[in-house]
This record gives structure tokens, sequence and C-alpha cells, in this order.
């Protein structure tokens, strides 16, 4: 029995650590997919993309200096978690793609978004929630699926009369 208490003051003593060790951490999250459209956000044709390379990057307002740069991958939802420490409320922070670990959906289309703003202080009255969610990032195929159009005709992207004029 006691040998049982043992092993969970060891277990708990780890957990802590943990904690501990980063005690004013915020983690940037956000999803990174597939645009099988091209169109610049999610459909339902879209993916998630599992092992995608992320960056968040923090430079100062007035220098301009990287303040923090921390790499970061999607797992096998697409989703990435990256916890950065310290409070940044000086500071400009973005999260942006590096790699989109899909060899068949890796294009930057041309004129979109590749990265999305992030503020990481707890000053700006969202203290009690340590997660910072960042916009959907995405990668493009090359040549869009051929149900997009009857997708984004579902959707109401493209009027009904879209191939009547």
């Amino acid at each position: 029995m006691a040998k049982n208490y043992g092993v969970a003051a060891i277990v708990a003593a780890l957990c802590l650590v943990g904690v501990v060790h980063c005690v004013e951490c915020l983690t940037v999250e956000g999803p990174v997919y597939c645009d099988t459209c091209r169109v610049d956000f999610p459909t339902p044709l879209s993916y998630d993309l599992k092992g995608a390379k992320v960056k968040v990057e923090c430079r100062n307002k007035t220098t301009n200096e990287v303040t923090v740069s921390i790499e970061g991958a999607t797992d096998g939802f697409g989703w990435y978690r990256i916890p950065v420490e310290g409070d940044h409320e000086e500071e400009l922070c973005e999260v942006s793609l590096l790699d989109s670990g899909d060899e068949t959906c890796s294009e930057l289309l041309e004129g979109a978004v590749h990265n999305a703003r992030v503020a990481l202080t707890n000053r700006n009255g969202i203290s009690h929630q340590t997660a910072r969610f960042a916009s959907s990032l995405g990668y493009a195929t090359k040549e869009p699926h051929a149900n997009c159009t009857k997708v984004l005709l579902e959707m109401g992207v493209l009027p009904p009369d879209f191939f009547n004029n």
C-alpha cells in the first residue's frame, strides 16, 4: 500500500514539473487544411493536413526584432498546439506556414493570407484562458477538385444562376 502512495507521489510531482516550468505560458492553437477547391477557405471537400509545419513568431513593434520563434507541427487531425512562454503584449505575434507535409497539397495561393495574428498576453481581457486560437491556414492542390462547383453552389458561395450568364 505504501508503495502505491510512493508511485502516486512521484507521478504527481512529475505532472507538476511541467506546470511549474511554464508559469506564464500561453498555447497557440489552430488548424491547417488542404484547400482542394483553391478558394482560400475550407469547404466540405477540404481535409486536415497532418504533419504540416508552422511557426509562431513574435516581433518587437518598434524595432521589428524577433523575440520568439517556435516551430511546431499538426497532429493527425491537422491541429497544432505550440506553447509560448512569457507575456508578449508589446509584440506582434503571428503563426505562419512552413511546410504542408503533403506533396499533393503544397501550393500557396497567390494573394491569399498565409499567416494568422495572435494576441499572446493576459492583459487583454481574456486572462482566464491559456489557449489562443489562430485562424485556419491552408495550402492548395494544383488543380481544383472536380466537385468544387457543385459544393460551392450548395454552400451558397456561387449564385444559382452563375452558369446562365
